[in-house]
């Protein structure tokens, strides 16, 4: 991957929330004009066959240092 590659793991971005249900999270990453920008879906499964979706954000570098 070469030097500066950070690796994204799930202690970065998946925490139970206050109420203590688990939001899941899909990330995954698009190259535009050479760069490349990273996503994720938060979504929450509710029972079999059944997910609640919460939203497609941008993934921001300033959430991993902080």
């Amino acid at each position: 991957m070469g030097s500066g590659t950070l690796y994204i793991t799930p202690h970065m971005y998946a925490r139970k929330s206050a109420d203590e249900t688990r939001k899941n999270l899909t990330t995954f990453g698009i190259r535009i004009n050479g760069t490349w920008n990273f996503f994720y879906q938060k979504y929450e499964i509710l029972g079999p066959g059944q997910i609640k979706h919460l939203g497609l954000f941008p993934f921001k570098t300033t959430m991993l240092t902080g």
